[in-house]
């Protein structure tokens, strides 16, 4: 603990002698802390400049089309050659004969079908029943509008689903 006393005692007595030292001493210290700092950061960005340059160039070579030299004895084009089609290759119309005469008659036929909403005719419960004639069936009401059709005879039911 003696020696810390002791420095700070005579620390004490160099900055007491000249009050400007101290303030250019912790200037220039200051000045030298931001001058490494900055020199750190532009390094940083140099580096990554320069890994970002080098993946580019890298990715451009490798995505450049690459032009391969001809082969000694062989030419830079390809010669095509052309001759003429033969006769039986073109088509030739001709005008029709002084007495031919051509008649297109249409065989179009126009049906016309009623709207979806003509289609459905709603029956009441006497049509219904009329519909099964002298069969046995009965209309049981579930509601004001619900009902369910009941053949006494299961053979009924049968023959009216088979069809």
């Amino acid at each position: 603990m003696e020696l810390h006393a002791e420095n700070e005692r005579l620390l004490k007595d160099v900055f007491a002698a000249d009050l400007g030292f101290r303030d250019r001493l912790l200037g220039k210290t200051l000045c030298l802390a931001r001058r490494r700092r900055k020199g750190r950061q532009l390094r940083r960005v140099a580096v990554g400049l320069a890994v970002v340059l080098g993946v580019g160039m890298l990715s451009w070579r490798s995505l450049a089309p690459r032009v391969r030299p001809p082969q000694p004895g062989s030419a830079p084009y390809t010669m095509v050659r052309t001759c003429r089609l033969a006769a039986s290759a073109f088509v030739v119309t001709q005008p029709l004969a002084h007495r031919q005469v051509v008649v297109s008659s249409p065989n179009i036929r126009i049906v016309q079908t009623p709207a979806a909403g003509e289609m459905v005719h709603l029956i009441d419960d006497g049509q219904l029943l009329a519909l099964f004639g002298a069969r046995p069936t009965a209309l049981v009401r579930h509601g004001s509008h619900a009902a369910e059709l009941v053949f006494v005879s299961a053979t009924d039911e049968e023959r009216l689903w088979a069809n």
